[in-house]
């Protein structure tokens, strides 16, 4: 399964590039359905990078879903990257075995940024069965990452989803057990 989306934010190419691949290890810091993530030295640093990649709890808790995330590509100059998603802590019945994100980010001549993503989706075999769906969910999950990445760097300020999110876990947090 093969999806493609671009995004244009309105921001220099090398913002975007700062947040998005510099600060890789800090998705859940405008990644609405990312609760954490840190860095984690998996597969190989490459030159520019600054780490090799990160882990992305899905939930929180004591045992979160969790995704491993590395880069198989990585080139500073150009801003382009490939990154592997994996889910490591998981359900049995996750729709997706392996994810692989191409991106891309040049910048027009208004100062405008261009970000390219393509993502290939290795299913489980039980996501046949409604695969339609799934085709239309990850298109939706793609398109609201993008638009809480624009605007992220665009405001310096997590997007009103991630926002959401958070009071959501804080008001769990406060529940007494």
């Amino acid at each position: 399964m093969k999806i493609h989306r671009d995004v244009t934010i309105q921001a220099s190419a090398d913002s975007v590039w700062e947040v998005f691949a510099h600060q890789f290890d800090s998705a859940g810091n405008w990644m609405a359905s990312v609760p954490k993530s840190e860095g984690a030295e998996i597969g190989k640093k490459w030159d520019g990078a600054h780490s090799a990649g990160r882990v992305c709890d899905l939930t929180a808790g004591s045992k979160p879903v969790q995704v491993s995330e590395q880069f198989l590509a990585y080139d500073e100059e150009k801003k382009t990257c490939t990154i592997e998603v994996v889910p490591t802590q998981a359900p049995f019945l996750m729709p997706f075995r392996k994810n692989v994100v191409a991106v891309e980010v040049h910048e027009d001549a208004s100062g405008h940024t261009r970000m390219a993503w393509a993502l290939t989706s290795t299913i489980s075999l039980h996501t046949y069965f409604f695969y339609p769906l799934f085709m239309l969910a990850m298109w939706v999950f793609l398109g609201q990452i993008q638009e809480e990445l624009k605007y992220f760097v665009e405001n310096g300020a997590p997007h009103p989803r991630k926002v959401k999110a958070i009071k959501k876990l804080s008001a769990k947090a406060a529940l007494p057990a």
